[in-house]
């Protein structure tokens, strides 16, 4: 299915978002405050916010929220393009960062946000293996081993990434993928010592878990091409990354990253060839610029030609023409 078929509304206030500390309704006063992403207005307010829907955002929207940095400043610039993820809440905020005090707050802590983020970004890591074939990589992941002469298929994975906080559930983790007793289905479908089909069984086992819509398909109106079309509802942006990363695994979709700015942007067939390494012309153009721009730089710096090719991974006659042109 196709990522357009997905029907989400997004929902971005004006205000944009604030990190509040507080601590959850249903624990004492003596736990430990953590972070809450919540809007800067109040939710009467939503007037006031700004509305997308799915086709607005890129394909390539959960590779974006995978590469997120894990701390406040990353995860809220993201909030403010395209609003929460949807895992609010009730939270007691501190005293002295509300108006109201005793008004209980509707938040997103920032330990969901996390895990979301590692998990997708550990994933997106795996299928990139998969993509790559890289056979070396997937068998730091996935394991064959004899037990008792039975044959048992495992997963490890490092874990999270320091500074997560230890609400965030992204411990190391080893589990047993298929075995003669759990998903022996699997086990037969699988050559032995074969490590692609049980990642990508592991990748869409993970996914499902992560889709926690059952919304069925739906005839919906649709007032841009003034039409009806066949949609799958999806109610929250966590769900809608999550949607479009299991359509980017079963359409075989391939991104890259933006050379220049660090976009992420999809390969197409006559569109955005494979070669392809920027997301634009303009990317292309200012990465040319630069590369112009240090290679005079070097050469005013006592480099010779040789050197500046080398270290700029160009060829001297092109080191030439850019250190003697104005």
């Amino acid at each position: 299915m196709d990522s357009t078929w997905f029907s989400f509304t997004g929902e971005v206030p004006a205000d944009g978002y604030r990190w509040l500390l507080g601590r959850p309704i249903n624990q004492g006063p003596r736990s430990k405050p953590t972070a809450y992403l919540t809007r800067v207005t109040t939710y009467t307010d939503s007037f006031l916010s700004r509305r997308y829907d799915a086709q607005q955002v890129p394909r390539s929207l959960f590779r974006t929220f995978a590469d997120l940095p894990t701390n406040e400043d990353g995860i809220r610039a993201f909030a403010n393009e395209y609003g929460g993820l949807g895992v609010f809440e009730a939270f007691q905020p501190k005293a002295s960062d509300v108006t109201v005090v005793g008004e209980p707050l509707q938040g997103e802590p920032i330990a969901r946000w996390c895990e979301q983020i590692v998990t997708m970004r550990r994933l997106t890591a795996l299928w990139d293996l998969c993509q790559a074939q890289d056979l070396p990589g997937l068998g730091r992941h996935i394991r064959w081993t004899d037990e008792r002469g039975q044959r048992v298929v495992r997963y490890s994975h490092a874990g999270g990434e320091p500074g997560l906080g230890e609400d965030a559930d992204v411990s190391p983790k080893e589990v047993v993928l298929a075995s003669p007793t759990h998903h022996p289905e699997w086990l037969a479908q699988w050559s032995p010592g074969d490590l692609m089909l049980p990642a990508l069984f592991h990748l869409a086992d993970e996914i499902n878990q992560q889709l926690h819509f059952h919304d069925s398909l739906r005839m919906m109106w649709e007032p841009q091409q003034k039409q009806l079309a066949l949609r799958l509802p999806v109610p929250t942006l966590r769900d809608l990354l999550w949607a479009q990363f299991a359509e980017a695994i079963v359409s075989r979709r391939s991104f890259r990253k933006c050379k220049t700015c660090g976009t992420w942007f999809e390969l197409l067939p006559g569109l955005a060839r494979t070669n392809r390494l920027f997301c634009s012309e303009g990317c292309r153009s200012k990465l040319y610029r630069m590369r112009q721009e240090d290679a005079r730089r070097l050469r005013g710096e006592g480099k010779s030609v040789a050197e500046i090719a080398r270290l700029l991974e160009s060829d001297v006659r092109t080191v030439k023409g850019w250190v003697s042109s104005k």
